[in-house]
């Protein structure tokens, strides 16, 4: 609702203008009533009233001084000037003071709506301006902010067709950034939910307040660029040597203020991972790398926040997988030895805890043994989809904190592909039985060889006959004699066809050989089996 003043000496005026206009239907309001300029100019500074509808002449303060302080104080209130005087000064000098309109008395309800609906008119202006420039200023604030992002996406993951990170000034200039030549330093945050979280809103959340709190804790850097990636959050920080140091100060009470968050992820351990400090723009890919070979080394260390402190080793990736362990391995794939694998897996998963590997070191041997296992994969050309299987392991490094559970999960995805390809191979296999059977239930009756079932599936009529014993246990013959059967009871017990009929219909064209059959599989013969069941 739009506030209004009504200020003129006589009474009888002010109970006019008050009784002339339904307020509420034009959405005002008339929030104040007074009779000088001085109680005018005390409601206008305390109450910020839209509309003033005032008289040019007042005791103490006349209406035109009571404009123009008014006017200084807040230069958007809308006055309506009011006199019985028809001066052409007073009207000069009020619209010269920035007046909506000036009415004179006797005072009319057209020419007072008529008022009232420019200044509404002028309102809804003002009102759509303002919406169109706060949506201006947030549409170049996200446009700024998503041109950021993508640097970070830039030094996050590099692409070869980019060019290298050179000169200061023109990423400057296209990613509306503010880097100095002073120290640059990556750290990581990672939070490590312990009951798992399947909302994504949750993951957003998380990034959206971490990355928050960051912006808000160390604002005082030259330039601080913070992403999120799932629920991990990557700040990269720009500054002196002097806000370096307190960076690493006070990363503890950064950690213990995001620990906090535990009022919404119940189970929860938060690590700080950092780069060493470089100096140039050049170092940025570096930064990256040193932070991310630091996240790796939550697999072999208790503390929380771990601090890049080199890749230096004695031992290497050929140390842990020997040419004798690739071979076994291949061997199990090649073989489908769920049981071998599992051998190997944890076996070198026992070595590496009881080595002094780094987490690099430990992330190189995970690699290398993903790349064997896709590579026996390929090569005995097994219908696995280990690229996604791969894929999916790669990106899960990242969230275990024990060498135990991550060969754990390592062993159990790869035992999973090979048994879910062992039973649909077996599937396939059997399928021409399967197949063989269904035909042989449905055509019965018909007078069916090996060569008409292995015409029908595609095989040649001696391996069919060859499989399908060994698939079933009994051979052709003796499955068909059992369909026939089975099918001559079920007529039988119908009791409305000769024994004569039925052993034609399933299939028999020798009353004797029928019999003979049925005897053997029923120990009663068809007479006497109708006899006892019908």
């Amino acid at each position: 609702m739009l506030k209004v003043l009504i200020a003129d000496d006589e009474v009888k005026v002010c109970k006019l203008i008050c009784c002339l206009i339904d307020w509420s239907s034009l959405g005002m309001e008339i929030t104040g009533v007074v009779h000088n300029g001085e109680e005018a100019l005390e409601f206008i500074k305390d109450r910020q009233p839209d509309i003033v509808i005032t008289d040019i002449r007042m005791p103490e303060t006349n209406g035109l001084d009571l404009i123009q302080q008014a006017k200084e104080w807040n230069e958007n209130i809308n006055f309506i000037i009011i006199s019985g005087y028809n001066h052409f000064e007073y009207a000069q000098n009020a619209i010269k003071f920035g007046v909506e309109d000036y009415i004179l008395k006797p005072i009319k309800k057209k020419e007072l709506l008529l008022s009232l609906n420019k200044i509404i008119e002028k309102q809804n202006a003002l009102e759509e301006s303002a919406c169109e420039k706060e949506s201006l200023i947030q549409r170049i604030h996200t446009d700024t902010s998503k041109t950021r992002a993508s640097f970070m996406t830039r030094i996050l993951q590099p692409d070869s067709n980019s060019p290298p990170l050179t000169c200061l000034e023109e990423i400057n200039t296209q990613y509306y950034c503010n880097f100095n030549g002073e120290f640059y330093q990556m750290m990581i945050i990672q939070p490590i939910f312990y009951e798992q979280i399947e909302e994504e809103t949750l993951n957003t959340f998380f990034t959206a307040k971490v990355s928050n709190l960051i912006t808000s804790i160390f604002h005082y850097f030259q330039e601080l660029i913070v992403t999120g990636k799932r629920e991990i959050v990557y700040c990269l920080f720009n500054g002196s040597q002097e806000n370096m140091q307190y960076l690493k100060r006070e990363l503890k009470q950064l950690r213990k203020t995001i620990m906090d968050l535990q009022d919404v992820f119940v189970k929860m351990k938060v690590y700080i991972f950092t780069s060493n400090l470089h100096t140039g723009i050049e170092s940025l890919p570096l930064c990256v790398e040193e932070a991310v070979h630091a996240s790796y080394d939550k697999l072999i260390t208790f503390n929380s926040i771990v601090e890049y402190h080199g890749t230096a080793e004695s031992a290497n990736v050929a140390d842990f997988l020997t040419v004798q362990l690739r071979k076994n391995f291949l061997s199990a794939i090649e073989t489908l030895d769920t049981a071998s694998l599992t051998l190997i897996i944890e076996t070198l998963s026992k070595t590496l805890q009881q080595s002094t590997a780094n987490g690099k070191l430990i992330y190189d041997v995970y690699h290398e043994l993903l790349n064997i296992f896709s590579y026996g994969i390929k090569s005995f050309n097994y219908a696995i989809n280990y690229e996604t299987i791969i894929t999916d392991l790669l990106n899960e490094f990242n969230y275990f904190t024990s060498i135990h559970d991550l060969m754990s999960n390592l062993l159990s995805v790869m035992q999973q592909s090979l048994e879910d390809y062992q039973n649909q191979k077996s599937l396939e296999n059997t399928r021409p039985i399967r197949m063989a059977k269904q035909y042989i239930n449905t055509y019965y009756y018909k007078p069916l060889t090996l060569e008409m079932i292995g015409k029908e599936i595609g095989l040649n009529p001696s391996y069919f006959s060859s499989i399908f014993k060994k698939e079933t246990g009994i051979s052709f013959v003796d499955y068909l004699n059992e369909i026939r059967i089975e099918h001559a009871k079920h007529l039988l017990l119908q009791n409305h066809r000769s024994i004569s009929q039925i052993c034609e219909a399933v299939g028999y064209h020798d009353m004797k050989y029928f019999t003979k059959r049925f005897k053997k599989s029923t120990g009663l013969s068809p007479t006497d089996y109708l006899k006892l069941y019908s």
